[in-house]
C-alpha cells in the first residue's frame, strides 16, 4: 500500500471508530505506530481496539468500522478476540479488540494511541514498560547459551536420525533466533537501533547489515552445515560471553558432528 492510502486508511479508520460511543481507545502497533520506522508498501495495519466491557463481539467479526472501499477477502480467527484479514487490494489488517481489564494481556513496544477517551494512556505506557522488563533481550547470557547449544545438540541428533525437517527446526529456526537474541544482546549495532524486542528476526539487516551476511549464509547452509556455522560463529563473534563449559560443549558438538 502506498503511504498516501496508507495514511488515509488509518485516518478513515480512526474516524469510523471514534464515532462509536462504545469504543475507548484505538492502539497502532508496529509500522501503524510510525514511532520506530515508518509504513512501506509491505507494511500491514496492526491495531488493537479498546471497548467497553460487553461490547467486544460487536467488533470481533462485524466490520462496519473498516473504511468503505476496502473488502475483505479472506478472514482467519487467530484468537478469540483476533483476526488477520487479507483485503482485495493485497492489504493486510491484523486487530484484536480488548476492555481495559483484558488489555493488561497484550504486549506492547512500538505504539501510538490514535483514540483515547478516558485518559488511559498511563495504562497504556505502563504495560509497554512491563513488556520491556520482561523481553527475552533481558535474558540472561547462560539461558541464552544453554538453549542454543542443546537446541543445536537436538538438531544434529534428529539429522543423524533421518528426521531433517524436525533437524531444520531445532538449528535453522529455534536455534538461529537464541543466536539472534545474543547478538543483539551482546553487540552494538550500527546505531539505527530501531530493534523489536519481541522479535529478535524483525529489521536485523537495518541493525546489523555486516552480520546479517553472516546470518543469511547460515540460513542458505545444508543443515548440518548451518549448525557448524553457527558453532563458528560463537567462537568468533561472541567468544568473550562463553564460558569454559561452553566453549567446552562447542567443542564437543563440533566432533558429534563429525562423527
Amino acid at each position: 500500500m502506498k503511504l498516501r492510502d496508507y495514511h488515509r486508511f488509518t485516518k478513515e479508520l480512526s474516524q469510523n471508530l471514534k464515532s462509536e460511543a462504545d469504543v475507548i481507545g484505538l492502539l497502532a502497533l508496529g509500522s501503524m505506530a510510525e514511532k520506530d520506522h515508518d509504513p512501506d508498501l509491505w507494511s500491514d495495519h496492526d491495531f488493537s481496539i479498546i471497548v467497553k466491557a460487553g461490547n467486544q463481539d460487536k467488533y470481533i467479526d462485524k466490520l462496519f468500522w473498516l473504511p468503505e472501499e476496502y473488502e475483505a477477502v479472506f478472514t482467519y480467527k487467530e484468537a478469540a478476540n483476533s483476526r488477520k484479514i487479507i483485503l482485495k487490494n493485497m492489504h493486510l489488517i491484523e486487530y484484536a479488540v480488548f476492555t481495559l481489564e483484558d488489555l493488561k494481556k497484550l504486549k506492547i513496544n512500538s505504539y501510538r494511541l490514535l483514540i483515547d477517551k478516558n485518559g488511559i494512556s498511563d495504562y497504556i505506557e505502563e504495560i509497554k514498560n512491563e513488556t520491556s522488563r520482561t523481553s527475552k533481550l533481558l535474558t540472561e547470557n547462560k539461558v541464552l547459551l544453554g538453549n542454543l547449544l542443546t537446541d543445536l545438540f537436538i538438531g544434529i541428533g534428529r539429522y543423524k536420525r533421518g528426521e531433517k525437517i524436525s533437524a531444520h527446526y531445532f538449528i535453522k529456526e529455534k536455534g538461529l533466533k537464541q543466536l539472534l537474541l545474543l547478538i543483539e544482546k551482546n553487540i552494538d549495532n550500527n546505531e539505527i537501533d530501531n530493534l523489536d524486542n519481541l522479535d529478535p528476526f524483525r529489521r536485523f539487516e537495518y541493525n546489523y547489515p555486516d552480520l546479517a551476511l553472516m546470518i543469511n549464509q547460515i540460513i542458505d547452509a545444508e543443515i548440518i552445515s548451518a549448525a557448524e556455522n553457527i558453532l563458528e560463529f560463537l567462537q568468533a563473534q561472541l567468544r568473550e560471553v562463553l564460558d569454559l563449559s561452553e566453549q567446552k560443549t562447542i567443542k564437543i558438538l563440533n566432533n558429534y558432528i563429525k562423527k
